[in-house]
């Protein structure tokens, strides 16, 4: 039997979601992010999560998929702070869309009024299926719409 496609939504400081992109950029994989978290969860590998930020913006800069997973500080450090700080969760992402400006085309889910129990700190599961339902809808709507402007080089 086929497991459904998980949901979420990872909350996080731009800089952080910053530099999991460098630093998978530096790794020659342009098209990935990597972030970490201090809590465990139970995402696993397809499941799709929406990049929110919580400074100096509100709102979802991307959309990633889960490639893999590393478990209790396994993952590279990847964060700025001296000495490296090792997370007890890190994810790897395969990014699907990303803002071309964090001022310019983000999505500012706050003012979804079923979002909002999701916006918490760290990597959040959409579990009802009336919310996943939303997510996937919001989620297939903006890849549609930004594969629309790339097709048509509006950007």
């Amino acid at each position: 039997m086929r497991r459904l496609v998980g949901y979420w939504v990872g909350v996080g400081y731009f800089q952080s979601w910053l530099e999991g992109y460098e630093y998978m950029r530096q790794q020659g994989r342009e098209k990935e992010i990597i972030w970490s978290v201090q809590r465990e969860a139970s995402i696993k590998t397809d499941d799709l999560v929406a990049l929110y930020v919580t400074a100096p913006i509100k709102g979802v800069i991307g959309f990633g998929k889960v490639t893999k997973t590393y478990l209790r500080g396994k993952g590279p450090p990847i964060w700025s702070d001296e000495p490296p700080i090792k997370s007890k969760f890190t994810i790897e992402m395969q990014i699907l869309w990303l803002s071309p400006s964090i001022f310019g085309s983000y999505i500012k889910l706050e003012d979804i009024p079923w979002i909002k129990g999701h916006i918490r700190g760290g990597l959040n599961h959409i579990a009802s299926k009336k919310d996943r339902k939303n997510f996937k809808s919001v989620f297939d709507t903006t890849l549609k719409y930004h594969e629309m402007l790339r097709r048509t080089l509006i950007y």
